[in-house]
């Protein structure tokens, strides 16, 4: 670190976002999951945001009352708890589960959640779940999977098919940024949302200076929190080509909100040297210099994609040769 370098000294992250309600509905806003609370032990719906309501097509009112055990599918019923005590690790955290939800059209969706337990004072027992679709992975997987055995067979139909299903994917990483309505409940949810977001955040000030990170951002960059906190290694991450891409967009939504880029793709390196590729969206605090990213880690799709293009260009020169010979 220069001698002359502003060492930035954070505040707590729980007395950060108790004493700022618009930065935790902000930390709401950038979230990219499917978030629900449901009462126990029947798992009926007490909240569902946007998210959930865009993505399985029923309104809040149909949401509110139907239960987990209504809508999962009925051979992934049994992978879920159906006692309270269940749901009691000593880490109070409900398990990752992968399984099959009906949508209100009759379709099913899979589901990668993350459950958290949370017991009142008023000894309400209430499961906070986060979920995020992955239908079109699991989609690509078995299309991949199937061009592999078939490929000298239906080379021309399989690469088409690959190449369409990837650009679904990015499609719907793009849909997935949309934000999510304030969600008025205790500060403990607040914190719950910051921490067990599927998604790596971390909050500037103006002159790009860390003020707070949740536990995936780390996990993303590989730093640790002091390394993160105290050396403000934020712009030893990104390239330069993509810290300047952010500052631009930041003056921009500063000056006129409406005219930056809802998402933006930026490139970095974690702390091994990996160079990722990642998804940004950028939100400005109300009423203060101070903006969040929200990252998306899309350096696996983008290996998709690279490899459908090596396969398209496998297809052309398979074609060429057909062709003269």
């Amino acid at each position: 670190m220069h001698p002359d370098q502003k060492v930035v000294q954070p505040a707590s992250k729980s007395d950060f976002l108790n004493q700022n309600d618009h930065l935790a509905r902000h930390i709401i806003e950038s979230a990219h999951d499917l978030i629900a609370v449901h009462n126990l032990p029947d798992l009926s719906y007490e909240y569902a945001n946007p998210s959930t309501i865009k993505t399985l097509g029923y309104t809040q009112e149909e949401l509110m009352s139907s239960t987990v055990f209504e809508l999962i599918h009925p051979d992934d019923r049994a992978m879920i708890p159906t006692k309270p005590d269940q749901y009691r690790q000593e880490d109070d955290d409900a398990g990752n589960v992968v399984f099959r939800y009906r949508k209100k059209d009759g379709s099913y969706i899979w589901l990668d959640t993350l459950g958290t337990f949370l017991e009142n004072k008023s000894e309400k027992q209430s499961l906070i779940i986060f979920s995020r679709d992955i239908s079109k992975r699991k989609l690509a997987e078995q299309a991949l999977q199937k061009s592999h055995t078939e490929l000298e067979a239906k080379i021309q139909e399989k690469t088409f098919e690959l190449n369409a299903l990837i650009k679904e994917m990015q499609d719907e990483i793009m849909n997935h940024m949309h934000t999510i309505i304030s969600l008025e409940k205790s500060k403990k949810y607040y914190q719950t949302f910051f921490e067990n977001s599927g998604t790596a955040i971390v909050i500037l000030d103006r002159n790009l200076n860390i003020i707070n990170i949740n536990s995936m951002f780390k996990e993303l960059t590989g730093y640790s929190e002091k390394e993160l906190l105290d050396y403000n290694t934020w712009t030893q991450i990104l390239t330069p080509e993509s810290l300047e891409i952010v500052q631009k967009d930041y003056y921009i939504r500063k000056t006129v909100p409406d005219k930056g880029k809802s998402r933006l793709e930026v490139q970095g390196f974690n702390k091994n040297g990996q160079l990722l590729t990642m998804l940004a969206q950028i939100s400005v605090v109300p009423e203060s210099s101070n903006f969040i990213i929200s990252l998306l880690d899309i350096t696996e799709q983008k290996k998709l994609e690279l490899l459908s293009q090596e396969n398209i260009n496998c297809l052309e020169l398979s074609l060429r040769k057909r062709h003269l010979g």
